[in-house]
């Protein structure tokens, strides 16, 4: 990788971490239905989280040093989300229906199965259609068993970019 595209990238990561913090810190957040997947976790049984893929930064913070893995796809945006993800703690699995799925699906497996490491998935995938669920985070529970969790994030007063 050029310096300069090095350079860009540490310099966005770096921002797209403060503004992440800046935003969840000035924000009230509220759960609900916690103690029903605290009861799969306490039981150590795998798992699936899904969410819409415009969720992701919020996704990105909450499950900031969990060992969860979230999959990111292998394109140039995927790269800032990725080392986002990284600066979270995070340790991204890499990969999209259109480029390295199946050695990402396969990667997932072995989490979720192996390393007991819950995945995070876009339901929607990066390409979309917005808000249509693809059967990626369906075919990974069947073959793996594992239970999957949709999540998602609403608020008042709140800007949509």
């Amino acid at each position: 990788m050029a310096l300069l595209k090095k350079t860009k990238l540490l310099l966005l990561k770096k921002l797209a971490k403060a503004s992440i913090q800046a935003i969840m810190f000035s924000s009230r957040i509220r759960i609900s239905g916690q103690e029903n997947v605290a009861a799969l976790q306490k039981e150590n049984l795998p798992l699936i989280y899904i969410f819409w893929h415009r969720h992701i930064l919020f996704v990105i913070h909450k499950f900031k040093n969990s060992g969860a893995r979230p999959l990111i796809s292998l394109s140039s945006d995927g790269e800032l989300v990725a080392a986002v993800a990284e600066e979270f703690g995070m340790n991204p699995i890499r990969g999209s229906s259109s480029k390295g799925g199946a050695r990402a699906f396969l990667q997932m497996a072995r989490c979720v199965q192996n390393e007991k490491a819950a995945v995070l998935i876009t339901a929607d995938g990066p390409k979309g259609p917005a808000r249509k669920v693809k059967e990626g985070a369906v075919q990974l529970a069947v073959k793996t068993g594992a239970y999957v969790i949709p999540i998602s994030w609403s608020g008042s007063r709140v800007k949509v970019l």
